[in-house]
C-alpha cells in the first residue's frame, strides 16, 4: 500500500471470478469457476489448491485460519489451515440437499473474523421456481446449530460479527415480496431479531465487526425480473435486550414479593434482581425465570430493587422502575418505630473540634458506641448503655485528638456498623 511498485504477479489460463484477502493480509483466495487457490499475499507463492465449480466468492478467516468454499454440486466445504504442512486441511463437508428436482447450489458462505462460526445459504432448484436455506455452524461441527428455510429464492449474501455473534443475511427473496429478503439473526437461534421486506432482492451485506451498524443493498425490482435501479438500506443496532415493566412489589412483614411483567423478548434466558439495602450500593441478590421473586428481609432497613432481562447471548437490559420498601417494627400501640438501627453520617463533617452523631433504634436495647483512629485502635468510648427506642444523638469533643481520619462504631446485640469522619484543626 505505501508503494506503487508491483510486488508480484502470476498468470493463469481462465479468468478470475473472485478475490478475497485475510484480515491479517497474509492469505489472498482466488477462485475461477473450475479452480480455487490460497496465495501467500506477500510473494505470490500457491499454498492450496483445489478444484471449485462455482462461480460464487469464498470467504476466509481473519488470521487465515479457516477457510470455506461451496460449489455447485450443492457441496460446502470447510478447510484449516495446518502450520505443520504449510497448507490447508479438509475439515468438513456439508450436503445442502434440500429436496429440490435438481442438483441445489451453495449460493453464499461466510465465516465469523475469529473462525468461529461458519454458515452457507443455498438456491434449491424446483420444476418451476425456486427456493433456498441458510445454515449456522460452529465450525468445528458439520452439524448446523440451526437451519432457516423457505426463502423463496437463493441467499445472495452473508456476513458476521467478529465473533459470529450476529448474522446478516440476504436473498432473491419470493417473486410476491410475500416474506422479508434481509434478515438479522443471533448465532443461538433461527429466529429472526430483524428483518426487511425489500421491492426488489437483497445482494450485498456488510456487518461492523462489533455489530453495531449494518448496511444492505440490492435490485429496485426482483432479480428475476427486467428493470433498473437500486436500493440501499443502513442501520443501527442494538441487540439488548428489553427491560422488565410494571414491577410492583407486595410486603407481609419481612417477607416481600416482586411482580413484573415478561418483555416482549425471542431469546430470554433469565431475569437478574438487584437490591440495595438503607441507600447503599446496588448488588446481584438473586436470579429467576419467572416473572415473580420472593425474599426474606435479613433485617430492619430501607429497601431498594430492580430487575434486568439477561439474554441467550448473556446480554443484559438496562434496570427496570426502582421499587421501594422501608421494613420497620410495630410496638404494643400499633404505632411505627425506626428502623432497627439507623445510622447517620456525622455532622459536620469535616469538622473541628466537634460533631454530632446520631442513630435510631427500633426496640430498646444496649448501644455501645466507641471512636477509633485509622489505625483500628480505641480511642473514647462515647455511649455504652442500654438506651430506649427512638432517635438519639451525642456530640464528640476531639479537642485532644490530631487532624485525621476516624472511624465511629455503633454496636448492639445484633447490629455492628461502622462510618467514616475527618477532623481538621
Amino acid at each position: 500500500i505505501e508503494t506503487s511498485t508491483t510486488l508480484w504477479s502470476i498468470t493463469r489460463s481462465g479468468y478470475g471470478a473472485n478475490f478475497v484477502i485475510s484480515g491479517d493480509g497474509n492469505f489472498l483466495v482466488y477462485s475461477q469457476y473450475s479452480d480455487l487457490y490460497v496465495l501467500n499475499a506477500n510473494d505470490g507463492s500457491e499454498i492450496f489448491h483445489t478444484t471449485n465449480f462455482s462461480q460464487k466468492t469464498p470467504t476466509i478467516s481473519y488470521d487465515g485460519s479457516i477457510l470455506v468454499n461451496g460449489d455447485f454440486d450443492g457441496i460446502g466445504y470447510v478447510y484449516q489451515y495446518n502450520s505443520n504442512t504449510e497448507t490447508y486441511d479438509l475439515l468438513w463437508t456439508y450436503d445442502v440437499w434440500g429436496g429440490g428436482q435438481y442438483v441445489p447450489w451453495v449460493s453464499s458462505v461466510a465465516v465469523s473474523e475469529d473462525g468461529s462460526t461458519v454458515a452457507m445459504g443455498s438456491l434449491i432448484f424446483y420444476n418451476n421456481q425456486s427456493d433456498g436455506r441458510f445454515y449456522v455452524f460452529n465450525t468445528e461441527s458439520s452439524t448446523p446449530i440451526w437451519t432457516y428455510e423457505n426463502l423463496g429464492d437463493q441467499v445472495q449474501c452473508i456476513d458476521m460479527t467478529y465473533d459470529g455473534s450476529i448474522i446478516a443475511m440476504g436473498s432473491d427473496g419470493p417473486m410476491d415480496h410475500s416474506i422479508p429478503d434481509f434478515y438479522l439473526f443471533k448465532k443461538e437461534s433461527n429466529e429472526p431479531i430483524f428483518t426487511i421486506n425489500s421491492p426488489g432482492s437483497i445482494f450485498h451485506t456488510d456487518l461492523s465487526s462489533d455489530g453495531t451498524m449494518c448496511i444492505a443493498g440490492g435490485k429496485a425490482v426482483h432479480n428475476a425480473e427486467m428493470g433498473n435501479g437500486g436500493i440501499i438500506y443502513c442501520m443501527n443496532i442494538d441487540l439488548d435486550p428489553p427491560a422488565p415493566e410494571n414491577v410492583i412489589l407486595e410486603s407481609n412483614e419481612n417477607e416481600i414479593t416482586i411482580f413484573w411483567n415478561m418483555p416482549d423478548i425471542q431469546d430470554f434466558n433469565y431475569f437478574n434482581i438487584y437490591c440495595s439495602i438503607n441507600e447503599n450500593d446496588f448488588i446481584l441478590l438473586d436470579t429467576a425465570i419467572s416473572e415473580t421473586y420472593t425474599y426474606t428481609l435479613p433485617e430492619f432497613g430501607n429497601y431498594q430493587f430492580y430487575v434486568t432481562t439477561v439474554d441467550n447471548a448473556e446480554q443484559e437490559s438496562e434496570p427496570s422502575e426502582i421499587v421501594v420498601y422501608e421494613y420497620t417494627s410495630i410496638d404494643s400501640n400499633n404505632n411505627l418505630l425506626p428502623m432497627a438501627v439507623n445510622f447517620y453520617q456525622n455532622y459536620p463533617n469535616p469538622f473541628n473540634p466537634e460533631t454530632t452523631i446520631k442513630y435510631q433504634l427500633s426496640t430498646p436495647s444496649y448501644i455501645k458506641l466507641q471512636i477509633f483512629n485509622i489505625k483500628g485502635e480505641l480511642i473514647q468510648t462515647l455511649v455504652d448503655e442500654h438506651q430506649n427506642s427512638g432517635k438519639h444523638s451525642i456530640i464528640w469533643n476531639a479537642e485532644n485528638h490530631s487532624s485525621g481520619l476516624y472511624l465511629y462504631r455503633i454496636t448492639t446485640g445484633t447490629v455492628t456498623k461502622t462510618s467514616k469522619c475527618l477532623l481538621i484543626k
